[in-house]
């Protein structure tokens, strides 16, 4: 049964929405959203991730599919394989851009779209690229918000950056597909049918698999465009029904919210843009230790104590207090509080290097890891880090205030530079030209009758 109620509006919206009509601020946001997920892929092959043990098993599912000189890998035949490992390699380092809590923008905004206007067979114009980015934004930002005021949300509920990941991502690849509103419908309930992503992968801790986050959400949206566009009937209460993703899964009896103000109102372009390579739960700290080194006594050298009080809200991002002191890769290292922390104490930053190998293995953070001592407060504002010196020095900063709660914040303006870094950072960069060229073609999108050449500079093809 079809859903003419907010279901269908949401729908129809991606299955509608075009560039011309999206607020020239919103256009911004996502061209901005894309480079910036370009970005964290060539991160990610900067450190030791299981995101490339997905691409050998996905290699066994569509033969040829390998990285080449682009940063995302290729996948004209098999586009769902692909937008499943380039969203693993996008959200590996959680690095990638973020909405609302729970939102993973960038890992869903952009991987769909591309994979499928790779693997159309006729040109895609710039336009439809990005007015697909927006969709599955929209789409997936809207879900989150709703979602999260279940009864089922939260430690107990579900991983919604991935459970809701797929209907993004459904939106954007169904977008450049051209689904109709009625084939969009259908394709968000062929997602339902796929839907995964319970939270019991990480209550004990971050197992390597958690690093390939941003894959299933991914292969299970753009499949479910792929089998509308074939002619595959889905549809369903896929969002409302009592057996939905929304009342079903996360228990919310109220949902009008997800269709309020659409098209009006882009929550899709409410973007998060992330300074430093850690999760953005680690990205105030990154903060604290910067004002903590501007403090008059402050020696890194000479630190006996770090005292650690965080909010008890943020405690997946310091337990298991043993491997958020001591990660074992790059995955859990950028989800760590202390970790993060302790390398902005001692140098103001947290940088890929820190993430490789040799970052992981560094005596020095080791060593002030092994001088923490951990609390938790039940007040997000009287999160506090204290820091003792061996010359007695007791230097203490508050994590927030009210005024000041969203740190590690980059302007939509800089996503070239950080693109421009982790190129320069990537064991086989590209020319310089080449970087440039891609945000030029991003940034020009609307104008592009067709983005073959942007595709071949992202996949290497």
């Amino acid at each position: 049964m079809a859903d003419d109620g907010a279901a269908g509006a949401l729908a129809t919206f991606a299955a509608t929405c075009a560039a011309g009509e999206l607020p020239a601020e919103a256009r911004r946001v996502h061209k901005a959203l894309i480079i910036d997920a370009v970005a964290c892929a060539a991160a990610a092959w900067v450190t030791a991730v299981p995101a490339r043990e997905l691409l050998v098993a996905a290699a066994h599912l569509a033969p040829g599919l390998t990285p080449g000189p682009g940063f995302l890998v290729s996948g004209r035949g098999a586009p769902a394989v692909a937008a499943s490992v380039n969203g693993a390699l996008i959200h590996t380092l959680v690095w990638d851009a973020a909405g609302a809590p729970g939102a993973h923008l960038g890992m869903v905004g952009f991987a769909p779209a591309l994979a499928a206007a790779e693997a159309l067979g006729r040109p895609v114009s710039g336009a439809t690229l990005l007015a697909a980015t927006a969709a599955a934004c929209e789409v997936h930002a809207r879900l989150v918000r709703v979602a999260r005021r279940g009864s089922r949300s939260g430690e107990d509920g579900w991983l919604d950056g991935q459970l809701l990941g797929c209907f993004g991502a459904c939106a954007g690849a169904g977008r450049v597909l051209g689904l109709t509103p009625v084939e969009m419908e259908s394709a968000f309930g062929l997602s339902l049918m796929q839907a995964s992503g319970s939270r019991e992968v990480i209550r004990g801790g971050e197992p390597p698999v958690k690093a390939l986050y941003g894959g299933p959400g991914n292969l299970a949206g753009v499949l479910a465009a792929y089998l509308a566009a074939s002619g595959v009937d889905g549809r369903c209460d896929a969002l409302h029904g009592p057996a939905g993703m929304l009342r079903g899964w996360f228990g919310c009896e109220e949902t009008a919210a997800l269709d309020a103000e659409l098209g009006s109102d882009f929550q899709g372009a409410d973007v998060h843009f992330k300074e430093w390579p850690s999760s953005g739960a680690v990205q105030p700290y990154i903060h604290v230790a910067r004002r903590l080194r501007a403090m008059a006594g402050y020696d890194a050298a000479a630190i006996s104590a770090v005292r650690l009080v965080a909010p008890r809200e943020e405690h997946r991002w310091v337990l298991p207090l043993e491997e958020r002191l001591a990660p074992r890769d790059a995955a859990v290292a950028c989800n760590s509080i202390p970790f993060g922390l302790a390398c902005a104490l001692l140098t103001g930053e947290v940088t890929l290097g820190n993430l490789s190998a040799e970052g992981l293995r560094r005596a020095d953070v080791a060593a002030l890891l092994g001088r923490f001592e951990v609390s938790f407060v039940e007040e997000r504002l009287t999160a506090r880090v204290e820091v003792e010196t061996d010359a007695g020095a007791l230097l203490s900063t508050p994590v927030f205030t009210a005024e000041t709660d969203n740190f590690g914040t980059l302007p939509p303006e800089q996503v070239a530079e950080k693109l421009a870094s982790c190129n320069a950072a990537h064991p086989r960069p590209m020319p310089d030209a080449a970087v440039a060229r891609i945000c030029e073609l991003v940034w020009r999108l609307e104008e592009l009758d067709d983005v073959a050449e942007l595709v071949a500079l992202l996949v290497g093809s």
